[in-house]
């Protein structure tokens, strides 16, 4: 199919008060990203959506679950039913963090344009063995002397937690309650000891 360049329509890449100029910085030197790295700590995406595509296995791995987990972990994919959005909500973030705008050999463009295109971006699911595991992850992607995270790179933690007043049996179904994860004392650690490390968590 012929996708069309939807750019145009990234007003958030504008200059304020419409956007946040991400366009004027790509011909500065480093301003699309190049030279840093950036994982994505979310429950699960669809790499096989047009516009992330070309960002393939470096990315999501060699099964589309993720680039970045403890060997021998299982990974379902999305916990929760299509409903909940899981699935959209970490492709939409990937797409405006990263997607590329590629020529194919049917359209001179297509597609939107990451913030930061030009950075290496890698995922990270949170759902591992059946369970939340968003300490450990973080844990492990901000390890040092492995390859993945170092100063300077960006951790971005696309979760939050039930806090002490979530009802998870509100009817209708609601997000009260729900709060930052480092509401949670370990992920909170987690998350200090990889800033202390250098690492810029969002």
């Amino acid at each position: 199919p012929n996708f069309p360049n939807l750019q145009p329509e990234q007003i958030y890449l504008n200059k304020p008060t419409d956007g946040i100029a991400a366009s004027y910085t790509w011909p500065r030197p480093g301003g699309s990203g190049a030279g840093v790295q950036i994982v994505d700590l979310e429950y699960c995406w669809n790499r096989d959506h047009e516009d992330l595509l070309p960002l393939g296995v470096p990315t999501f791995g060699p099964d589309g679950l993720g680039s970045w987990f403890p060997s021998g972990t299982l990974f379902v994919g999305c916990p929760h039913p299509p409903e909940f959005g899981d699935e959209d909500h970490g492709t939409s973030v990937v797409g405006v963090l990263a997607s590329v705008n590629e020529a194919t050999p049917t359209s001179p463009a297509f597609g939107t344009t990451g913030i930061a295109h030009g950075a290496a971006m890698r995922t990270a699911p949170i759902f591992l063995n059946l369970s939340v595991q968003i300490a450990s992850q973080i844990t492990y992607v901000s390890q040092p002397n492995t390859g993945r995270l170092v100063a300077g790179y960006v951790m971005l933690i696309e979760a939050q937690i039930a806090g002490p007043n979530y009802n998870p049996n509100a009817n209708p179904p609601s997000q009260f309650g729900l709060v930052p994860v480092e509401w949670d004392k370990p992920t909170y650690d987690a998350i200090k000891i990889a800033v202390g490390l250098g690492i810029h968590v969002v």
